[in-house]
């Protein structure tokens, strides 16, 4: 008709059930809340509208022991890019990273303790696995699996 936007139907592959009377959720017609058509080969079908009531006692059923049998089994919501997401609970309060601890002394004057600090501060990620190889060959550092406190730092003298 002029005026109306033609409505294709949701294509679906036709069942082949035998023995289920194709009111089983393996039934991917009664799975998808629809009725069998003339493209099923289901054999003793009664998930058409003659056996309206045998299916509606089988949905019944079927939504007793799974109330979520007929809902979509794909979410479709979208969800949160990586930097949107929130810390997990248990890790909120304790963050574990790679941290890179300077070998302070006199032997290795070019850091200083509150630079080092102020530089891991802002570090994450690759960022801060490049700089622990870069600094750890230029001022002689090591690397730690250790929990990141500033307790572990020494006072400044």
């Amino acid at each position: 008709m002029p005026g109306q936007a033609a409505v294709t139907p949701k294509k679906r592959n036709p069942c082949n059930c035998k023995k289920s009377q194709c009111l089983k959720l393996y039934c991917e017609c009664f799975a998808s809340g629809s009725v069998c058509d003339e493209n099923c080969k289901c054999v003793g079908c009664h998930n058409i509208p003659k056996f309206d009531i045998q299916r509606k006692e089988a949905i019944a059923i079927t939504l007793e022991r799974n109330p979520n049998a007929f809902k979509p089994k794909i979410n479709t919501t979208t969800m949160p890019s990586n930097h949107d997401r929130q810390p997990r609970a248990a890790e909120a309060h304790v963050k574990r990273k790679l941290v890179v601890y300077p070998l302070f002394g006199p032997s290795n004057p070019p850091l200083q303790k509150d630079v080092a600090v102020h530089i891991l501060q802002h570090l994450d990620g690759p960022d801060l696995y490049n700089a622990s190889i870069v600094n750890r060959l230029w001022n002689g550092m090591t690397m730690s699996t250790d929990i990141w406190d500033y307790s572990q730092l020494d006072k400044v003298p």
